[in-house]
Order: structure tokens, then C-alpha cells, then sequence
């Protein structure tokens, strides 16, 4: 007859949660700058796409979408491509204004950013504002009634909005659907894929 045996339970502890893989994007200075406005948001976890690369060519494409204009667009593409020329001289003052330094970090976004808007403001026909007549119009404009005929039932604008449309009492409503309208859809299927 002996005493009775009593269980002793030790609770261990419970295994620490895995810790997540590391990630690490080789970067170069022309990718640093996206891969920093992705992390703004959120660092891709290990195995994730890393949406700075389709981001790339996305954002200055849907930047000029909104900004199309060839005039402010050539300024923009200059600094842009006076920041990327001379970025070995301008890396010390960037690194002591911060302001500056913000600029700079985002040299080549502003350089493409400039080069789509350019593109973009050839196809509004947009400069300064202003309607370019780069090629001859599709239309005729009789200036004392402000009629427009087309020509030919064949004539098109070769390339973007016919600048006779400046002269139209809808052009306003039409322009600015069409830019409202692109940048809706191009924005809508951006994000479905990130």
C-alpha cells in the first residue's frame, strides 16, 4: 500500500510564431525611387510580387494622363533630365537639404514623368493650354460665322485631337471627358492588378 502516485503537468511554453522571411530588392538609383513609394505603403512580403517594377512604367504613364500638356511637360522633362545629367555634382547638396534631397531622390520619376506627359500633350494637343496645329485640320473654320465643316468624309486628325475642336462650344466637355475617362479606366486597371 503505498501513497498515490500524483501527475505532475507542466505546461510548456508554446513555440514562437515563425518570423517572416526577410525581403530584400536589389535596387539602383533608377529603381530606389519607386521601390520607396511602394514601401510607403507596404513592404512586399518573401514571395510577393514586388509592384514597384509594373509601377515603373504605370505611374509616370498615368501622371501624364492627367498633366498632358507639351509645354509644361518639356519644363518638367528638362529638370528632370538636368537632376539625372548632373546627379554625381547634385548627390552632396541633396544630402544636406531635405528638401532638395527629396527632389533629387526622385530624379528619373520626374524625367519620366516629363517624356509621358510630352506624349500625352501631343495627343491632347495641348500647349501651354493652347491647340497646336501640327498637321492640317480634318476641318474647315469659316471665321466670320465660327462654322466648322469637314472636308472630306475621309479626313482624319493624323495624330491626337484635332485643334479645330478648340473652336467647338463642346470642346471643354469634350477634352476634359476624355482625359476624366482615360484616367478612370487606366486607374481602374492599375489597381485591379496590384
Amino acid at each position: 500500500a503505498g501513497l498515490p502516485l500524483v501527475a505532475i503537468v507542466t505546461r510548456l511554453p508554446d513555440p514562437p510564431p515563425p518570423t517572416p522571411r526577410p525581403t530584400h530588392f536589389p535596387l539602383s538609383p533608377f529603381t530606389a525611387a519607386f521601390q520607396d513609394m511602394v514601401d510607403a505603403y507596404g513592404v512586399p512580403q518573401y514571395g510577393e510580387l514586388n509592384p514597384a517594377l509594373p509601377m515603373i512604367a504605370s505611374f509616370p504613364f498615368l501622371f501624364a494622363v492627367m498633366f498632358g500638356d507639351v509645354g509644361h511637360a518639356a519644363i518638367l522633362t528638362a529638370a528632370g533630365a538636368v537632376l539625372v545629367a548632373f546627379e554625381g555634382r547634385l548627390a552632396g547638396p541633396a544630402a544636406r537639404a531635405e528638401m532638395f534631397g527629396m527632389v533629387y531622390g526622385g530624379r528619373w520619376i520626374i524625367l519620366l514623368m516629363g517624356l509621358a506627359s510630352v506624349y500625352t500633350g501631343l495627343i491632347y494637343n495641348d500647349c501651354f493650354a493652347r491647340s497646336m496645329a501640327i498637321f492640317p485640320s480634318a476641318y474647315s473654320l469659316d471665321r466670320s460665322t465660327g462654322e466648322v465643316t469637314r472636308k472630306s468624309p475621309t479626313a482624319v486628325y493624323p495624330f491626337g485631337i484635332d485643334p479645330v475642336w478648340n473652336r467647338a462650344a463642346n470642346a471643354m466637355a469634350l477634352t476634359n471627358s476624355y482625359k476624366m475617362k482615360q484616367s478612370i479606366l487606366f486607374g481602374l486597371v492599375q489597381m485591379t492588378f496590384g
